[in-house]
């Protein structure tokens, strides 16, 4: 099963390979950024048992712009890198996840704060593995083969 911390290193690490000058922060950190800088989180939404064996889960990948000046020129331009990175799949542990959507909004007191979020859906089987001994051997009695 997909955990959420491998789809934030997952998506951590596609950001890095798409923008490797810029510094990306996870919520432990509060303060001594470098800037421009991203700060990245991950929202679960949902997590539907779709029955005794299947999971359906979707979750988001929150990325926060942090400028000193907010510049929209270079924001879209951030916006339409990080769209292409993440366009339709994205590969997490072994699986390829379906990419719902890219969006963005502005945050903060001021509306300007520009945050990028992708929305992501996959299923998991999460069947437990049984330790039972397979049969070797099958007997079949009744009705004889005329």
């Amino acid at each position: 099963m997909i955990e959420l911390l491998e789809v934030k290193k997952s998506c951590n690490k596609a950001l890095k390979e798409a923008f490797p000058k810029l510094k990306i922060y996870g919520t432990d950190v509060r303060e001594g950024m470098d800037l421009p800088s991203f700060y990245t989180e991950i929202v679960p939404y949902t997590l539907n048992y779709e029955s005794i064996n299947l999971v359906r889960q979707n979750c988001g990948y929150k990325i926060t712009l942090l400028e000193k000046t907010p510049n929209e020129e270079f924001q879209l331009s951030v916006f339409e890198k990080i769209r292409k990175v993440f366009h339709l799949k994205i590969k997490i542990k072994e699986k390829l996840v379906t990419v719902s959507s890219v969006e963005f909004d502005y945050i903060g007191a001021e509306n300007n704060i520009f945050q990028i979020t992708a929305r992501f859906e996959w299923y998991d089987t999460i069947a437990e593995p049984k330790d039972e001994e397979t049969a070797k051997e099958l007997v079949m009695r009744g009705v004889e083969n005329e």
